[in-house]
This record gives structure tokens, sequence and C-alpha cells, in this order.
């Protein structure tokens, strides 16, 4: 019994001296790798970063080449802009392509617009114009267009198929509002705006908070609800036609478009009532 328990004592005090040991050389190693990193992050240099190149063709034929640097560290620690792979609301486009959030705005780049629509990659101008949607002499005042409630990208070509002479001769005076966006142009990105749906608008209100922080950020940019200070709410116009259902006087007159507001609601507008208009783009 007394060989047994002296054999068991002297087991104990060999683990006893061997776990300190292991527990020096595990403490030592994790201490030595955190100054590792610690040195390397504050050294503001490159510490385990990757680097990714990617070439990309825009709409207008432009090949954009974008860098993305992945070194959370050396951005910490020097400001540098951290740029952006994925969509969000509130992101930033720059003119070459690339993007940032809103808290690592670029001030060397041009911004050209601010997403809104993650899913879609869609994003709104950085300005705005207020301007009818069709002025009341023209044949679409009148007309009941077969626009689509759910993208605008096609819509101008509706209206164009339908009303051929008006939109060759004076597509300005006669339906300002899709003149206006087809025409919008920023460094980088000449074409491929367009006036929003009205799905589009109810997307770009329902982020529009993310939107303006994003917008506050950048220099000479319009707010998606400038008359908030007011407390008002302002209205936009979508590309969609409003056909009137629930009063049968007016069922047959296709004189309304539909129009979005800042508080989320939508209604039917009289198509020569200025409104504000905004350019959206896929990015």
């Amino acid at each position: 019994m007394k060989t047994k328990t002296l054999g068991c004592l002297a087991a104990a005090l060999c683990l006893a001296m061997i776990f300190p040991a292991l527990g020096c050389s595990t403490f030592n190693n994790l201490k030595r790798d955190l100054a590792s990193v610690s040195s390397s992050s504050s050294s503001g240099k490159k510490s385990n970063g990757t680097k990714t190149t990617t070439t990309t063709v825009s709409d207008d034929g432009k090949t954009v080449t974008t860098t993305i640097v992945e070194d959370m560290y050396r951005r910490k620690d020097t400001g540098e802009p951290r740029y952006m792979t994925y969509f969000s609301p509130g992101n930033i486009v720059y003119s070459d392509g690339t993007m940032t959030d809103e808290f690592s705005f670029d001030k060397s780049k041009t911004p050209v617009a601010v997403i809104f629509d993650a899913k879609n990659r869609l994003g709104v101008a950085l300005t705005m114009t207020s301007l009818a949607w069709a002025d009341e002499k023209s044949a679409g005042y009148k007309m009941n267009f077969k626009t689509s409630g759910t993208s605008g990208a096609e819509n101008w070509n509706v209206i164009k198929a339908a009303d051929s002479a008006g939109t060759k001769t004076n597509a300005q005076k006669n339906y300002p509002a899709f003149n206006y966006c087809a025409n919008y142009s920023t460094p980088g990105y000449k074409s491929g705006w367009y006036l929003p749906s009205s799905a589009e608008l109810k997307t770009l209100m329902y982020y529009k908070y993310n939107v303006e922080n994003a917008l506050k950020r950048i220099p000479g940019a319009k707010m998606i609800n400038p008359g908030a200070s007011k407390n008002a709410m302002d209205s936009y116009w979508s590309s969609t036609q409003w056909v009137f259902t629930g009063n049968a006087n007016l069922a047959n007159d296709y004189r309304a478009a539909a129009t979005y507001d800042t508080n989320l609601s939508v209604s039917g507008t009289i198509k020569s009532i200025s409104n504000y208009v905004r350019p959206i783009r896929k990015f």
C-alpha cells in the first residue's frame, strides 16, 4: 500500500513539473504571435493582406481595372479607404468602377452614384431636377402607355415606340423627365441612366436614410428628401403609367403617371405637373 502511494505521488510530481512547462511554452508562443501582429499593424505596413485585381467592361465599353487590397490592419492604422467588393445600400460608386462605404469616402476619386438596391445593383444619381412627366400638348399626355411598374430600364423605349414623332422631334419639351434621365451623363458612365419605375422608387425611399448618409459626405450632392428640414415630404416622378381603377369616371383618363413620395406613399399625378426627377442606373 505504501509503495502504491509513493508511486502516485511521484507521478503527480512529474505531471506538475511538465504542465507548467507546456503552459509557459504555449503562452510564450501566443505572446510572440500577438507581438508580431501588433508590430506589423502599428508599423502601417502591409501585414497578411492579399491583393486582388479584376478587370471589367462597363456598359459604355470602358475597361475598368479594380484593385482590392484586403488588409484590415493597414486600413485601420493609415486611414486608407476601404474598397468594397459587394453591393450594399449606401455604398458610394466612383467613376473608375470602385466602391467604398459611406465611412471610407475617397476624396481623391470622382463619385457618381450611391447604391440603393443591392440585389439589382442599382445606384441613384447624386443630383436631381424638377420637371414634368409629359407636356400637356404632347400626344403622350392622354396616352395609356404599357410601361412596367417593376423595372424602368425599358419604359423610355415603350414611350418612343408609342409616340415616335413626339420623341424624335422635341423629346425635351414633350417628355422632359424621360429626356433628362436618358441624357444624364457622368465620368465613366456616359449612358445607361433612366427614370426609375414605381417599384424602384419604393426601394429608393425605403433606403433613403442609408443613401442620404452617403450623400452628406459627397460635396455638392443633393439629398433625397430636401424638404425634411421643414418636416415636408418630397415627390418624385416614376416612369410608370398610372391607370385609375377605383373611380369609374376616371377609368379612361390616362393623364396621370405614378409618383412616389419620400414618406413611402404612391399616387397618380397629372403628367404636366413638375416633380423631382432623379436618374438611376445599374452598376
